[in-house]
């Protein structure tokens, strides 16, 4: 059994009510989506050659190759570690929770920044749909993945401070070279934990009850 609140289902219902909440509510007034270019170029004003490598850096975190990969390091450190059924599963929650902000995406159907919005330019991928950060809503998805193998308090208070960092430096960057709106971020937040949540609450349901039948 991989790690989860034992009610995961109204959590679930409730962030991706928020998730789409939000999207809906920004789309449909461009105002507030006007409104939050300042904390972009607020970010980007105070660009160094080391914020752009960094933003430069994380810019390929949703690319397939680099998803595959850090799920398969996930998968094989989780599984030497405790177990290859709960790293599988610890996989599965990641990647699956990762492609439901496609369904958002689609459904909100934001477009992104102009890429001129900002003074500074640093060359990112523009190539979806704004609404959730697809990079927010994997590091969140890949943060809850490894708490879910966690088997102890301290370990999960270690996991969830570096996670949160992590978190938070993939939303920064994704704001920093203007690629999303900070709406975005926020509902990257709410997308990825309800996604995972959902994988590892049907995975803790399903999979015991299918093998305990062989």
């Amino acid at each position: 059994m991989l790690a989860a609140p034992r009610h995961w289902v109204v959590p679930v219902i409730v962030l991706w009510v928020l998730t789409f909440g939000l999207g809906f509510a920004v789309r449909g007034a461009t105002g507030l989506l006007d409104a939050q270019l300042g904390l972009d170029r607020l970010l980007n004003a105070a660009h160094t050659p080391v914020a752009d490598a960094v933003a430069i850096a994380l810019d390929s975190l949703d690319r397939i190759p680099v998803v595959g990969a850090c799920l398969v390091v996930l998968v094989v450190v989780g599984g030497l570690l405790r177990g290859w059924l709960r790293a599988i599963g610890a996989g599965v929650a990641s990647g699956a929770g990762w492609l439901f902000c496609l369904v958002p995406k689609q459904l909100v159907h934001e477009t992104r920044p102009a890429a001129d919005t900002l003074a500074h330019h640093v060359d990112a991928g523009r190539a979806t749909l704004s609404y959730p950060s697809g990079h927010t809503v994997f590091a969140v998805t890949l943060v809850v993945a490894v708490l879910a193998l966690t088997t102890s308090a301290g370990q999960r208070w270690v996991v969830g401070v570096v996670g949160a960092v992590f978190v938070l430096v993939v939303a920064w960057a994704r704001l920093y070279v203007g690629a999303h709106w900070p709406t975005d971020v926020l509902g990257a937040l709410l997308a990825g934990v309800a996604g995972a949540l959902l994988v590892i609450g049907v995975w803790n349901a399903v999979v015991p009850r299918v093998l305990d039948r062989r």
